[in-house]
């Protein structure tokens, strides 16, 4: 089935670990549990600039002095203009030097390298849209059926590209956080300044040396994709003709009650282990409960966090926080069992901690395994494991 096909390739996008990443009209500043994205503001007052040049019908000032500074040729009438103003008011606002450069001379904006940029790949839409609305009006030339014909609309690409757009707007501007702000992570790093070797000779070399390394990069044709990695993000979401607004809406309210659900889970078992072992024995409801809950095990994803992105980063750090109190009960019912007490339990406990770790980790649950201890843990595991052995032997 098509459908369920594009809805597949819809869900394993990175547009969800991207631009969806902070979830639907974010109103602060936070940043996703990897430390990789962080979100800027959507109740800015370049974000309501942005608003009203993605919705304003005559010219915004903006592209009319990006058209002076960029001349391109201008085809497909209004509505294709409105598409493109609006991709381009997107391309904007995620991308964090180019929001960054714009609202310092917001009242008077100028075009500087980075925006006349956003707005070529903009312009770049405008030859695609118009050819994907005159293959809709072929269609509907050669179309006999009367009723099929009146269902065809000729603007829908354009509609469409501009609502996702507009629809983009709404959510929180994607940033990249740099590599120092982020230790232990892979991230883009910036381009160096050549791949040779260098050394200062003399303190009075210094300026002519920055001079001559300035020019080099001035001379570099960085593609868009190095420059802006979020333009191909958006491009990619605008140009998608699977990719509605209304089924990314639904998948949204899907995965955020998916992330409620899971949250809400982890808090009962830790809440619950928490009550059962405060009798001081391991009871058997408790272990009942455990073992059931070991064997959905093979039902779990990867990961716990898989396929929640865009149920919005508060949530998704209540969902950390709820995994990590379970896991932390659970170590606490092992350590603090003494030593032949409640045997039976304590093994039924440490394979339930045993198999919940058994999982795709991620950079962000780093701090998680140090906190826990995890190899003095399993180094532990495998020397009372090869005790017991040797005993049977």
């Amino acid at each position: 089935d098509v459908e369920e096909e594009e809805e597949e390739v819809l869900l394993r996008s990175d547009l969800w670990k991207t631009l969806f990443r902070g979830g639907y009209q974010v109103g602060k500043l936070m940043r996703s549990l990897s430390g990789a994205y962080a979100t800027n503001p959507t109740d800015s007052a370049l974000s309501t600039y942005l608003f009203e040049m993605a919705e304003e019908e005559e010219l915004p000032p903006l592209i009319e002095i990006c058209r002076a500074a960029k001349p391109c040729p201008l085809f497909g009438g209004p509505l294709v203009d409105r598409a493109i103003g609006a991709v381009f008011a997107a391309l904007i606002w995620h991308s964090q030097e180019i929001r960054d450069e714009l609202s310092k001379n917001l009242s008077s904006p100028k075009p500087t390298r980075n925006v006349l940029d956003a707005f070529s790949a903009a312009e770049a839409l405008r030859r695609d849209l118009v050819e994907a609305r005159q293959k809709i009006l072929e269609a509907k030339e050669k179309e006999e059926d009367e009723e099929k014909k009146s269902k065809m609309n000729e603007d829908e690409p354009l509609v469409s590209c501009h609502e996702k757009a507009v629809y983009l707007l709404k959510f929180a501007g994607l940033s990249r956080v740099m590599e120092e702000d982020r230790p232990g992570s892979p991230v883009t790093r910036r381009p160096s300044w050549g791949q040779k070797s260098w050394r200062w000779q003399r303190v009075g070399n210094v300026v002519s040396t920055v001079g001559r390394l300035k020019q080099q990069i001035s001379r570099e044709v960085k593609p868009q994709s190095v420059k802006h990695p979020s333009f191909e993000m958006v491009l990619s979401f605008v140009r998608n003709n699977g990719l509605t607004v209304d089924k990314v809406r639904t998948l949204l309210q899907e995965r955020t009650q998916l992330a409620k659900n899971i949250s809400d889970v982890f808090n009962f078992a830790a809440e619950f282990l928490r009550v059962m072992i405060s009798h001081g024995t391991l009871e058997i409801p408790l272990l009942a409960f455990l073992q059931h809950l070991l064997t959905y095990q093979r039902r779990f994803p990867r990961h716990y966090a898989m396929r929640v992105d865009g149920c919005g980063l508060d949530l998704e750090t209540r969902l950390r926080k709820s995994f990590q109190l379970f896991i932390h009960r659970l170590l606490d019912a092992i350590k603090n069992r003494k030593e032949g007490e409640d045997k039976e339990g304590v093994e039924v406990i440490r394979n339930v901690f045993s198999h919940l770790l058994d999982m795709t980790w991620q950079d962000y649950d780093h701090l998680l395994l140090r906190d826990i201890q995890l190899p003095e843990f399993l180094i532990e595991t495998v020397i009372k494991s090869s005790v017991k052995e040797k005993k049977v032997v």
